[in-house]
């Protein structure tokens, strides 16, 4: 598989929309761990190819078994009448939604490597998704950090001109003026850079592609396939056994 890809990654999105579908559905333990064994061998073959880095997949993991980490401390635990304890049913569950989050995230990170916003949006509106929902997508992940690039610079511009944040009227009086300020420019440039998208003709392709099903390179078909076929093994197999 190459680490250049077209810019049709239907089959890519499609493909991770179903195994995380058929993941989040199981309730078999032996078929969750033996998909994370898959999502974890799908993610060193990604970082192989060069399409991930071991740093981005720890990191993104990381941040999100910190939620994992909230269930496991609130789930497992049941009033028993004589104090807080934790119980086999509850422990079950807990564990559960840590192998079906993990399996997802890693198999959705091995699968959608190459995939960036604006393709995500185009998959999602030929695959059927409304096309007004695609363009909220595209635009939300795109202007995801002007938010974070416009308080940075209000902060320098603050600092600059010796502002130092202190508990008082005068700190809250300046932060209103920040969350004004932000919200304005923000909006300004979000409406430049529609305008930019517009004029490229970007919303205009949205849902439409020229490239039929059969047409997409092998490379997607056979990491599809085997991904795929590989969590249906997992899911049949530890069905089975259970």
């Amino acid at each position: 598989m190459s680490h250049q890809h077209p810019g049709d990654q239907r089959l890519r999105v499609l493909t991770a929309v179903a195994v995380s579908v058929m993941i989040a559905l199981t309730e078999s333990l032996p078929a969750l761990w033996a998909i994370l064994v898959i999502a974890g061998l799908a993610c060193a073959v990604a970082v192989g190819l060069g399409e991930l880095s071991s740093r981005s997949i720890f990191r993104r993991l990381v941040r999100m078994n910190a939620f994992v980490a909230v269930v496991w401390l609130t789930v497992p635990w049941a009033w028993q009448g004589d104090g807080w304890a934790a119980t086999p049913d509850r422990i079950e569950l807990a564990t559960l939604v840590s192998l079906r989050l993990n399996a997802i995230a890693a198999l959705s990170l091995a699968l959608l490597a190459t995939v960036d916003a604006m393709q995500f949006a185009r998959a999602a509106s030929a695959l059927g998704v409304p096309q007004r929902l695609s363009q909220l997508l595209a635009l939300t992940v795109r202007f995801v950090g002007l938010f974070s690039t416009i308080r940075v610079r209000l902060e320098r511009a603050a600092r600059a001109r010796g502002y130092r944040r202190r508990w008082g009227l005068r700190s809250l009086r300046v932060s209103a003026q920040w969350v004004a300020a932000l919200w304005i420019q923000a909006l300004v440039q979000a409406e430049r850079r529609e305008r930019g998208l517009r004029a490229r003709g970007f919303f205009d392709g949205l849902g439409r592609t020229s490239v039929s099903w059969t047409a997409l390179p092998r490379e997607q078909w056979l990491w599809s396939s085997l991904t795929t076929l590989a969590v249906v093994l997992a899911l049949v197999g530890g069905t089975g056994s259970t």
